[in-house]
């Protein structure tokens, strides 16, 4: 089935993150500008520290537009967000994990 919603993930931002966290919330609103302007619905997920598992439930017509990424201070978890819409069977943008963990050092 064609996706017909999009579902933006990223991580939740609070008011104490530095810029480098904090930066994906422009990220987000790039997104949503593009996704308004072709007129495609769209979601807005915050991932709680990194449990996409919890945030995304898997629907027929879903398309993740991945922007999770590893928690500051925990590199070794940047291809986690991935893995998980991985075995979830949810299509999404971005590296497969198999990629970000090769390219992760």
């Amino acid at each position: 089935m064609k996706p017909t919603r999009v579902t933006i993930a990223h991580n939740r931002v609070d008011d104490s993150a530095d810029i480098s966290t904090a930066d994906v919330l422009e990220q987000v609103d790039l997104v949503i500008h593009g996704l308004n302007e072709l007129e495609i619905e769209h979601e807005v997920i915050a991932v709680d520290d990194h449990r996409v598992w919890e945030a995304i439930v898997p629907r027929e017509d879903m398309l993740v537009f991945n922007l999770v990424e590893a928690p500051p201070g925990l590199p070794q978890l940047q291809p986690a967000a991935a893995a998980v819409l991985e075995l979830l069977g949810v299509p999404f943008t971005g590296s497969r994990s198999a990629a970000l963990w090769l390219t992760t050092d």
